[in-house]
């Protein structure tokens, strides 16, 4: 261990994941990061528990564009993301793809998640 401190070792997180099988990050989907005082405490909440276990947060808000909402959908479905926080009412399918078909846990804020499938807003 000293000669880690003493280089300044950073481990490849990429080589971890292919090693482990997981990514160790977690997309936290929102609509709009600045409406009101309520979403930024959460997602601060959030990401405090997920760095104490050892995760990274990566938060998405779309807004309603479907581009940018595709790439975070496709960032799920390459297993680049281990699980998805999602404020409920964004749910819906994107170009016939779902979050909840992807296979990686996920967790509704604000409500029950319904099918088809999960759309990031």
């Amino acid at each position: 261990m000293e000669t880690v401190r003493r280089l300044d070792y950073t481990p490849n997180e990429r080589a971890r994941a292919l090693r482990t099988g997981t990514a160790r990050m977690v997309l936290v989907a929102v609509p709009n990061l600045h409406s009101g005082a309520f979403f930024p405490a959460v997602v601060n909440a959030i990401d405090a528990e997920l760095s104490g276990n050892g995760y990274t947060m990566i938060i998405g808000s779309p807004n309603g564009a479907e581009e940018k909402a595709r790439r975070l959908v496709d960032l799920v479905y390459a297993r680049q993301i281990d699980g998805v926080i999602i404020r409920a009412n964004c749910a819906g399918p994107l170009n016939g793809r779902s979050v909840q078909r992807a296979g990686v846990p996920i967790v509704a804020i604000s409500a029950e998640l319904e099918e088809p499938g999960t759309r990031l807003c």
